[in-house]
């Protein structure tokens, strides 16, 4: 869902984009904002950024499963100021957030409710496979 204030670029995203994979139709409305689309100077999300979040996406959606019910469904996929992306998965007292920066670059934080103590990881510069390694931890407990 795009903010309020939000404008949008005339230029279409690649409509072949597989809308079927959980996430990826919100990523399609991000690719058509335009600079300053949060009112404070927010650049729109980078091609660099789209593809590498497209590819987080559709992995994500191929070994974590995608069903409509499944946990591998995000939680929410959202514009970063930046010009990045950023995709949240939560399960139940745990969450992994992944910043995919303008440069395509990933970045995550995990967080965990141990016994009324929260708990944090972040790793900045990841592979992929390590942000899937660390996603199926949050979503298995």
């Amino acid at each position: 869902m795009v903010t309020r204030g939000a404008s949008i670029r005339r230029q279409s995203p690649d409509p072949d984009w597989p809308v079927e994979i959980p996430g990826v139709a919100e990523l399609r409305e991000l690719a058509g904002l335009d600079e300053d689309w949060d009112t404070y100077g927010g650049l729109p999300p980078s091609h660099a950024a789209l593809n590498s979040a497209l590819k987080l996406l559709r992995t994500v959606h191929e070994r974590c499963g995608g069903e409509a019910d499944s946990a591998g469904v995000p939680y929410s996929v959202s514009p970063l100021a930046t010009g990045g992306v950023e995709a949240e998965w939560r399960a139940s007292d745990r969450l992994i957030r992944v910043d995919i920066g303008p440069e395509g670059e990933l970045d995550f934080l995990v967080r965990r409710d141990i016994n009324g103590h929260r708990e944090y990881t972040e790793r900045h510069g990841s592979s992929v496979q390590a942000v899937l390694t660390e996603l199926r931890g949050v979503l298995a407990g």
